[in-house]
C-alpha cells in the first residue's frame, strides 16, 4: 500500500486525556517467582498490531490507545506511538503519560497500525480496533484488541458457507519474511489445501486470505483454523461477515482462543434471545465433552446440549437457548483436550446481530478495556465469571479526571453483570479489572453494544503483560565467568 493513502490518518481526531500518576492503582511493581529458577520483571517494551481499521461507506473505525494508571515513566522511556507498519515515523497517535486514553478515527484506505513502547509505558498497554456501521452487509459493531506477533493461533466458529464471507489477516511487523501454515479443519475432518501451507508474509505487510480459498472453495458450514508460523512471527486476525439477504447478521473478528486443554471456560455472553452455537474441536483422541451454563444462579446444563461427542481433527458443534435469561459462561469438561469457540446471536425484533467468543485462561493478573463508553449512543458492560472460589476484582475507570474504583464480588460458580460509568462525566474511558489476592478464577467479557438497534460486539479479556519471565543466572565456575550484577 502507498504512503499516499495514509494522507487521512494526518487529520484523524485524536482525543487524550489525562490523570497524572493514577494513584489510585499504585505503582507497578517488579515480581519474583522465587524458588522456580526463573523470576518476573517489569515489561519494558511493546508492539501490538492491529489488522486494519475497516472503511467502507456508512462504516466509522477508531483505534484507542490505554495506557494504565500506576507506571512512573523517566527519561530511558518514550511515548506510545501508533503507525502505519510500513512506515513507523508516520504517527497516528501518541501517549505519553500513565493513566491515559487516546483515540483516532483514520478514514479511507489505511494499513495495519502499529503501537509500540518502550520502558515504563509498556507495562500493561492496551489497544483495541473498533468500526460501526449503519447498514448493508456489514452493518453492525465490530471490535478486536491489538496484539503481539507469535507463532502460534487457534480460531474457531467460523464458515465458508454462501451467506458467510470470512478472511483470515496475516501481519508481519518483523524485519524477516515469515512463512506460515494453516490447518483448516470441518466438520468431516481436515481439509487438506495446497493455498494452506507455506504462506509467505513479507516484512512490514500484511496477506489477507479468503477462507473459501483455503478450503479449495468448498462450503463448509463450522471451521476451525490452526495457524502455525514455521519461520519469524505474525499477528493473525479472522474477520467473519455474514451477507444474507445483503442485510444479514453483520460483520464481527473472531477472537483467538487458548489451545486445547480438557477444561476450558468461554466467558460469558449476555443474556439474549436467539440460538447460540458452541463448536468444539478434539486434539487428543476421540471423546465426549461435558457443557454447563454458569449463570448468576450456578451452573445448569443447557437443554439438548448436556453432552457433545467430539471427535479427532473434526469440528463438533451444538446449538442451545439461555433459559433463564441471564448471562452465562460456558464451562467445557472434556474427555479429550479440546478447542472452544462460540458464535452469539442477539435477537431484537425482526433484526438479528452475531458475534463472537472463545475459550481463555483465568485472569492471572490485571485486564484493561481500553475503549469503554457510557452515552446515549453506547453502553458498556463488564461480565465477570468466578471459578474454583468466591471472587472478588477491583474495576477501574480512568482516562479523564480522578480514576473511579469499585469492588467486586463474585459467588463460586456464578456470573454477574457490572454496569460500567466512567469516570466524572467522561462518555469515553478505559477499564483496569484487577483479580484480587485470594480470589478463585476470575473470566470477564466486555460488552459494547448500541443503545438503539441489535448491534454489539463481545471482547473476552485476556491479563495485559505486565511483567516478563527471565531464567535467574548463577554462577558457573567451570566457564570461568560470573553474572553481572545489575546496575554493573
Amino acid at each position: 500500500m502507498k504512503h499516499t493513502t495514509l494522507s487521512t490518518l494526518a487529520a484523524a481526531a485524536v482525543l487524550l486525556a489525562g490523570v497524572g500518576s493514577g494513584a489510585a492503582l499504585g505503582s507497578l511493581r517488579e515480581r519474583q517467582d522465587t524458588g522456580s529458577g526463573q523470576r518476573s520483571v517489569p515489561v519494558q517494551s511493546a508492539e501490538l498490531v492491529c489488522p486494519a481499521p475497516l472503511a467502507g461507506s456508512g462504516s466509522t473505525s477508531w483505534v484507542t490507545v490505554a495506557v494504565p494508571p500506576g507506571a512512573r515513566p523517566d527519561a530511558d522511556g518514550g511515548p506510545v506511538t501508533v503507525s502505519p507498519i510500513d512506515d513507523e515515523r508516520q504517527r497516528v497517535l501518541t501517549a505519553s503519560k500513565p493513566g491515559v486514553t487516546a483515540k483516532a478515527y483514520p478514514s479511507g484506505t489505511v494499513p495495519p497500525l502499529v503501537a509500540r513502547a518502550s520502558g515504563p509505558l509498556a507495562a500493561g498497554l492496551t489497544v483495541e480496533q473498533v468500526t460501526s456501521t449503519d447498514a448493508g452487509e456489514a452493518r453492525g459493531l465490530s471490535a478486536t484488541p491489538c496484539g503481539p506477533a507469535a507463532a502460534d493461533f487457534w480460531f474457531v466458529g467460523t464458515s465458508t458457507l454462501p451467506d458467510r464471507s470470512a478472511v483470515l489477516y496475516l501481519t508481519n511487523p518483523e524485519d524477516s519474511v515469515a512463512e506460515v501454515d494453516v490447518a483448516v479443519y470441518g466438520l468431516e475432518g481436515p481439509i487438506e489445501s495446497e493455498a494452506a501451507r507455506g504462506i509467505t508474509v513479507q516484512p512490514h505487510a500484511q496477506q489477507r486470505l479468503r477462507l473459501d480459498a483455503l478450503t479449495g472453495g468448498r462450503s463448509v458450514p463450522a471451521l476451525a483454523l490452526h495457524v502455525m508460523v514455521r519461520s519469524g512471527r505474525v499477528a493473525a486476525a479472522v474477520r467473519d461477515q455474514e451477507d444474507k439477504n445483503l442485510t444479514g447478521r453483520g460483520v464481527d473478528w473472531i477472537p483467538q482462543t487458548t489451545g486445547p486443554a480438557k477444561t476450558l471456560v468461554i466467558p460469558a455472553l449476555p443474556a439474549v434471545d436467539g440460538v447460540q452455537a458452541l463448536y468444539l474441536v478434539a486434539q487428543g483422541g476421540d471423546g465426549t465433552a461435558r457443557v454447563r451454563l454458569i449463570s448468576k444462579d450456578g451452573p445448569y446444563a443447557p437443554a439438548g446440549a448436556e453432552s457433545v461427542p467430539v471427535t479427532q481433527d473434526r469440528v463438533s458443534s451444538v446449538n442451545f437457548k439461555l433459559l433463564r435469561g441471564q448471562p452465562v459462561a460456558v464451562l467445557v469438561e472434556a474427555q479429550v483436550p479440546v478447542v472452544a469457540g462460540l458464535r452469539v446471536t442477539r435477537q431484537v425484533g425482526k433484526a438479528a446481530e452475531a458475534a463472537f467468543l472463545a475459550a481463555t485462561p483465568p485472569l492471572a493478573g490485571p485486564a484493561v478495556i481500553a475503549d469503554a463508553r457510557t452515552s446515549s449512543t453506547f453502553t458498556t458492560t463488564l461480565l465477570l465469571t468466578a471459578r474454583t472460589a468466591d471472587g472478588q476484582v477491583k474495576v477501574t475507570t480512568f482516562g479523564s479526571g480522578q480514576p473511579r474504583t469499585r469492588t467486586v464480588r463474585i459467588p463460586k460458580d456464578t456470573t454477574v453483570t457490572v454496569d460500567l460509568a466512567g469516570p466524572g462525566k467522561a462518555t469515553q474511558y478505559a477499564v483496569f479489572v484487577e483479580p484480587q489476592p485470594g480470589s478463585g478464577e476470575i473470566y470477564a467479557t466486555r460488552l459494547l453494544q448500541a443503545e438503539k438497534s441489535a448491534s454489539f460486539t463481545l471482547l473476552p479479556l485476556l491479563g495485559a503483560r505486565y511483567t516478563a519471565t527471565i531464567p535467574d543466572v548463577a554462577n558457573d565456575m567451570s566457564a570461568g565467568l560470573s553474572p553481572v550484577t545489575e546496575g554493573q
